[in-house]
Parts: structure tokens; sequence; C-alpha cells
């Protein structure tokens, strides 16, 4: 099946000294032509043909040998191919994080950018004068620190479909090519003045069967009003994708966080910002509501998530009855928007996520 590990090895009754193969393996596979072993991990399916060679003191002898790759669930028909995360930094901790988590076997390239002048294009008042970017591993080690963007950048922003960019202007952007594993992408001041910042993560390799996003997420002080944390998400392909969302407040204080959000409010909007759905808790009975955006002629689908959801995709575990929210959602290709507001206007930091649960 595409994306599980294949292995096949060639027998003979004599030891053969050489094997030779005529005709195309699956891409994804390889010929060892010392041991005869076909073996790798499929990235496409459909049907081989081929013959194999063997060759020892009496002679040559040979077989044609049919593989047929076939699809599997590890194979994505919709995938995440964009985060971006947009909150107030003010007062402390004046700081926005963005995490990712790639899947598969290969290094994936992304475009990070920090956006805050950029955002004065869209008539945006207050935004972060000079975010900087920084990208850290998974063992919280720094990759690359950027307070600027390359003009060559121009033209992978159009790749993408990411908005174009002031030449010269304060706003940050690099890309990076890393392994699988998760990072986070942290935006701060270089002058440490306050104002609205948007980060972005662009999958410029998007529809890769096995090798694509799987998390997404963003830590970030909720406001009230317009400065609220929204984080918007990308879903491609031709199918629905299965997305587990969550927006945590109290769980943060699981981990030593001051100031967390105490009634954290999460509701998840289309692309022409109708309201898909919205909840206030998690779990079996949990109190949510859907609006006008939920399609279900599109598969669009909406749930309380569980406890077994969290742990179906290694989410850290929630306290039961607590205020944290979390929906399982069957979102159609297109843009979304999950939003975190405080109950009754309260502030505090909170935590957005997204996994992918296929």
């Amino acid at each position: 099946m595409v994306g599980t590990a294949f292995s096949y090895t060639i027998s003979a009754s004599n030891i053969p000294t050489g094997f030779n193969i005529v005709g195309n393996l699956p891409p994804g596979l390889v010929f060892n032509f010392g041991t005869g072993a076909i073996s790798g991990t499929p990235t496409q399916s459909g049907t081989w043909t081929l013959t194999i060679q063997a060759e020892n003191s009496y002679g040559t002898g040979s077989q044609t040998l049919k593989i047929t790759i076939t699809s599997s669930q590890n194979v994505a028909s919709s995938w995440l191919v964009e985060l971006s995360a947009r909150a107030q930094m003010e007062g402390t901790p004046n700081i926005l994080i963005a995490g990712i988590a790639t899947s598969g076997t290969s290094p994936k390239t992304l475009l990070f950018r920090g956006i805050g002048p950029g955002l004065g294009n869209f008539g945006v008042v207050g935004y972060l004068p000079n975010p900087q970017l920084t990208l850290f591993d998974s063992t919280n080690t720094p990759i690359t620190t950027v307070d600027s963007w390359n003009p060559n950048l121009a033209s992978v922003f159009q790749s993408v479909g990411a908005f174009p960019l002031t030449l010269g202007s304060n706003d940050a952007a690099v890309t990076e090519i890393l392994q699988p594993g998760g990072y986070t992408a942290q935006i701060t001041s270089a002058n440490s003045q306050g104002g609205i910042a948007l980060a972005e993560a662009y999958d410029l390799n998007p529809g890769d069967p096995i090798n694509r996003l799987v998390n997404i997420s963003l830590r970030a002080p909720v406001g009230t009003g317009a400065n609220i944390v929204i984080g918007g998400f990308v879903v491609g392909g031709n199918s629905v994708e299965k997305l587990l969302i969550r927006g945590i407040g109290p769980g943060l204080g699981t981990f030593g966080l001051v100031g967390a959000l105490a009634a954290p409010v999460l509701s998840v909007y289309d692309g022409s910002q109708n309201l898909v759905a919205t909840i206030t808790g998690w779990g079996i009975g949990a109190p949510y509501s859907v609006g006008p955006g939920l399609d279900t002629s599109t598969g669009m689908s909406v749930i309380p998530a569980t406890s077994s959801d969290f742990s179906q995709v290694g989410a850290f575990a929630l306290q039961s009855g607590s205020r944290d929210c979390a929906l399982v959602m069957g979102l159609p290709p297109g843009s979304y928007t999950a939003e975190v507001a405080g109950a009754g206007g309260s502030t505090g930091v909170a935590l957005v996520e997204i996994f992918e649960t296929h």
C-alpha cells in the first residue's frame, strides 16, 4: 500500500551470483542488485511489470514480476497547507508562538513569515512595527532568526498565494528545509514596541501524500474586541479533512503557565466568515452550537471532542469538566479560521491547536 513499508526478496534453488532488473519499479522502491531484495516505501499507486534476472554458474534465468500498489488510509487526499496566527502583542508575555509538526520520511520546505507593517496595507491600525521571527526545533534550539525579508522571496510568496509585502518593509520571512518533526516559530518585537502581529507558515510542497503538515498550533495573549487570538488554516486536496480543533486556557496551567485564559470560547468560521460552530467546553454533553457556515451537503460535520480523540493524535490530556474547548470537525478544502475569545470579555493567554486525525 502507498505509504506503507514494502519488502520482497527473490529466492532461487541455487545461490545467485548476481541479479539484474528490466523495467521500472514503483516510485519509492529500490532494488538491491547484490541480494535481489526490493524494499522501500511506495509513494504512488498503480501496477508495474518488470523482469528479474538471476545469474549463477549454471547460467541466467528470469522471471516476470507484477507489483500492484494500492491506496491506504496513510495516503492523504486532503491536507493542511497553511497556518496563520494573528494576535495583539502587549504586556507579558509579549510573544506569539506558532507551532507546526510534519510527518513522513523526507525533509519538507516551509515558508515562515512574521508580519507587522504588512498588515497596514489592509487597514490594520496598531500593527507591530518591527517583528522578529525565530524558528526553534523540538529541543527549543534556535535554527534561525530574521527581522527582515529577502526580495527574492517575492516569487515564493506568489507561488503559495501569500499576500505581497512592500519592498524594504520591516516584516520578516524565511524559508527552511526541515526534517519531519515538531518546530515553533516565535514572533517578538525587535524594538520592544507592542502591536498586532501575524505569524504564517506555508507548505511549499503541498499535496505530498506522505510528507505533510499534520499539526499546527498557536499560543498568544487573548484581548477583547478585535484583539482576540485568530488562527487561520487552509485545507487542500479534494476530500473532507477530519480535524481535531482545540482552544486551551485552563489546561495551560498544568504546564505552570501563569495568566492563562480561564474561560475560552472557541469558534470556527469558513472562508466567507460564516460561523460553522462554536463551543465552550469539551467532551460528551459540552455546550456547542452550529451556524450558517455548516454545510452538510459538502460533507461538513461537527461534534464535541473526547479524551479518546486527544489520545489518537497524541494531544495532551485535559482535566474532565474543564472550560477548555475541543471539537472534531470534517471540513472540505478551503480556508477557515479558529478564533478564541474570553467569555464575558475576559483576557489571558490561550492555545489554539489543529490536528489532522486520519
